[in-house]
């Protein structure tokens, strides 16, 4: 299949890219800034709260996968209106264009949509949005619920991800910082295996365009932010600082965001199928290690 990629340079985007190449697929990397991690992908500059550029990168290509999109928690709730624009409108644009063209899609949506933050709020609408469509106008617009993707090539900030801010202090020996008791739930899942659920939600003949599929371990291997800092700061064999600190806006204290992989079935895929926490943070510690001047 020939695939627009909305988002393509980002983290999760980027893996994504790697892996439809590897799997026989041409990608298309559509994204307003930046430039793919990779020469031998083309291109598109453009933004998906613009209709007419989605509408004419949509004829190039068989199926989109949308990964676009205002990030963050804490860090949206100052901006809503950016969020709505992005996440809400921008969505509908693809959803629009796969119900004209009559191409298949796959939406991301989140783990945490029970927060109150613009992002879990608009991501929520936006994962609603498109069930809707695939029930009132037909499309096939598949929902993949990515819970707490980690991986190679995450970056730490302006958007702040809790596997980079362990990594990166720990091999520095500097402050992991911890929000809350740290007794929250956090389901964590390889990038590598959320690109592949992505990539066959869009390629495989599974007929289920009314559900979320939902990208996680589950409560059996699912991590406190306790033990997963643990593992980590272990690894790595770090003298760091681990501090605790008041919770940050839009994240409840003790949060509980978990996904169920037997929904995962009808994309042939279960938990045994996962790439497990050790040997993950493993891999991702060595990628940090190896590119830490990217990030001090």
């Amino acid at each position: 299949m020939d695939v627009l990629v909305t988002g393509g340079n980002g983290f999760i985007g980027s893996h994504v890219i790697d892996y439809l190449i590897e799997q026989g697929h041409k990608p298309i990397c559509f994204d307003r800034y930046g430039t793919p991690h990779r020469q031998d992908v083309e291109f598109i500059l453009g933004d998906i709260r613009d209709s007419v550029s989605i509408n004419q990168a949509m004829t190039y290509v068989d199926g989109v996968i949308n990964l676009a999109g205002i990030l963050g928690t804490s860090e949206t709730i100052d901006r809503p209106l950016l969020t709505v624009q992005s996440n809400m409108l921008g969505a509908i644009n693809i959803f629009n264009a796969c119900k004209i063209q009559k191409k298949k899609g796959v939406h991301i949506t989140v783990g945490n949509y029970f927060m109150n933050n613009s992002y879990a709020i608009t991501k929520n609408a936006a994962e609603n949005m498109a069930l809707l469509f695939n029930k009132s106008f037909g499309t096939r617009i598949a929902v993949v619920r990515g819970l707490n993707a980690y991986g190679e090539r995450q970056k730490s900030k302006p958007v702040r991800k809790i596997v980079p801010n362990i990594i990166i202090p720990a091999l520095t020996n500097g402050e992991v910082i911890i929000y809350g008791d740290g007794n929250q739930l956090m389901d964590m899942i390889y990038v590598g295996d959320l690109a592949k659920i992505l990539i066959r939600a869009l390629v495989l003949e599974h007929n289920c365009y009314g559900k979320v599929f939902e990208a996680g371990n589950g409560l059996e291997l699912t991590p406190t932010i306790n033990e997963l800092v643990h593992k980590i700061v272990t690894k790595v064999g770090s003298k760091c600082k681990i501090q605790n600190v008041p919770m940050r806006g839009g994240e409840p204290e003790r949060s509980i965001v978990i996904g169920d992989p037997n929904t995962l079935t009808p994309l042939s895929w279960n938990v045994r199928d996962m790439v497990t926490l050790d040997v993950g943070t493993s891999r991702t510690i060595a990628w940090y290690k190896e590119n830490l001047s990217l990030f001090v």
